[in-house]
C-alpha cells in the first residue's frame, strides 16, 4: 500500500493498492473518532462493492447508511443533492457523523459538497472506485453540482477526512472509463513531469496501476498545497477543461468526462471535431482520444493539433506541430474542475 499526504488546510492522507475495500473500516477508524456514517454511492457500484464496505464498516464497530442513486452524470444536480440532504436529516446524522463516498467522480463530488453544506460541515472520506476518480477529483475538494446552465457551478472547496483508493476496483471498468482516467493521468504528465509522462508511453497502464495513481496524486497533492483555492497556480489543474466541459455538456454527456478533456486541449483538433463536414462517425468515437493523446505525449514540449488532410492517419486525420506552447495550456484559466 502507497500512503501519500495531502498537505491542505486540514492534512490527509491517500491510501493507494489493491484490497484496501476490506480495510475501509480499519483505515477509516485510524482517521476518526465518529462510528456512524452514510454511505452514498450509485446504482452501477452500489450491487458491486455496497455490501463489501457496508461489512468492512461494521467489522470496524461503525454503523453504516447507504443511499443509492440512478448513475451517470444527468444525476449530478441539485434535485439528487437534495435527496442525499434529505436522507442525511431523515436518518439524524450530526456534526459528529461523516460521509462516505462510495464510486467515481459524480459521486464523489456530490457527496462532497452534500457534506461540506449539511449543517454547515460535516467530515467525509472519499472512497473512489474510478481510474479517473483515484488519480483526481477523489483529492484536492472539489465538489460541486452541475446546473442547466454549466458544469460545477455549485460547489463548495471541502477536504476529505481521508482517501481509500483500492486499485482493484479497476479491473471491472468498461475500457472507455478506464480511459477517461488515462487522459487526466496524461494531463499530469504534461503539466509537470516529462519522466512520468514518458513512463506512460512505455507499457500497460494497467501492469503499474498502483505507482501510477500515486503519481497522480503526488502531482495534484504538490498543486493543492501551493494553492488549495485555486488562486492561481492550481488553474493549471484545469488544461482542456474549457473546451471539454463544453462538449461533455452538448453531447448531452454521451461523451464521458475523460475523453471530452482530451479533446479539449487540442483546440485544432475540437474545430474539426465541430465542424459539420467532419464524419458523424468522427465525432462521436469514444476510443480515439485516449489513443491519439498517447501518441501526442510523446512529444510534450509541443502542440499537437488534428487537422483534416487527405493524408495518413485514422479517418483521415494527421499531426501538425504547432510551436512550442505546453507551458501555458490553452484553456486551464476558465471554468471550475
Amino acid at each position: 500500500m502507497h500512503t501519500v499526504t495531502v498537505s491542505a488546510s486540514r492534512p490527509y492522507a491517500v491510501h493507494i493498492g489493491g484490497g484496501l475495500l476490506d480495510r475501509a473500516g480499519e483505515l477509516l477508524a485510524g482517521a476518526t473518532k465518529s462510528r456512524r456514517c452514510a454511505v452514498v454511492t450509485d446504482s452501477a457500484v452500489g450491487p458491486l462493492y455496497g455490501d463489501r464496505v457496508l461489512a468492512a464498516l461494521e467489522r470496524a464497530g461503525f454503523a453504516p447508511l447507504l443511499f443509492t442513486f440512478p448513475a451517470g452524470e444527468r444525476s449530478k444536480n441539485l434535485s439528487t443533492y437534495g435527496q442525499i440532504l434529505d436522507f442525511f436529516a431523515k436518518n439524524r446524522l450530526t456534526r459528529s457523523d461523516l460521509a462516505v463516498a462510495l464510486g467515481g467522480g459524480v459521486t464523489g463530488d456530490m457527496a462532497g459538497f452534500a457534506a461540506a453544506t449539511y449543517q454547515r460541515g460535516v467530515d467525509y472520506v472519499q472512497i473512489p472506485t474510478t481510474f479517473l476518480a483515484a488519480s483526481d477529483s477523489s483529492v484536492g475538494g472539489k465538489t460541486a453540482v452541475d446546473l442547466a446552465e454549466g458544469k460545477n457551478l455549485v460547489g463548495a472547496f471541502w477536504q476529505p477526512r481521508l482517501v481509500i483508493c483500492d486499485t482493484d476496483t479497476f479491473r471491472t471498468l468498461p475500457g472507455e472509463v478506464f480511459d477517461d482516467g488515462a487522459a487526466e493521468t496524461v494531463k499530469h504528465g504534461l503539466i509537470a513531469d516529462r519522466d512520468f509522462l514518458r513512463l506512460l508511453m512505455t507499457g500497460d497502464l494497467r501492469e503499474r496501476i498502483d505507482d501510477v495513481v500515486r503519481r497522480n496524486v503526488e502531482i495534484k497533492a504538490a498543486v493543492v498545497a501551493e494553492d488549495e483555492f485555486e488562486g492561481g497556480r492550481r488553474k493549471i489543474l484545469n488544461f482542456g477543461h474549457t473546451l471539454g466541459h463544453a462538449i461533455e455538456q452538448l453531447s448531452g454527456f454521451a461523451i464521458t468526462h475523460g475523453h471530452a478533456v482530451a479533446r479539449g486541449r487540442w483546440p485544432g483538433r475540437w474545430r474539426g471535431w465541430a465542424c459539420p463536414r467532419t464524419a458523424p462517425t468522427e465525432r462521436t468515437s469514444s476510443t480515439a482520444p485516449p489513443q491519439r493523446i498517447r501518441s501526442a505525449a510523446a512529444a510534450p514540449s509541443t502542440w499537437w493539433f488534428w487537422r483534416r488532410s487527405a493524408g495518413p492517419g485514422p479517418s483521415g486525420w494527421t499531426w501538425r506541430a504547432c510551436g512550442p506552447s505546453w507551458r501555458r495550456p490553452y484553456g486551464h484559466y476558465h471554468h471550475p474542475k
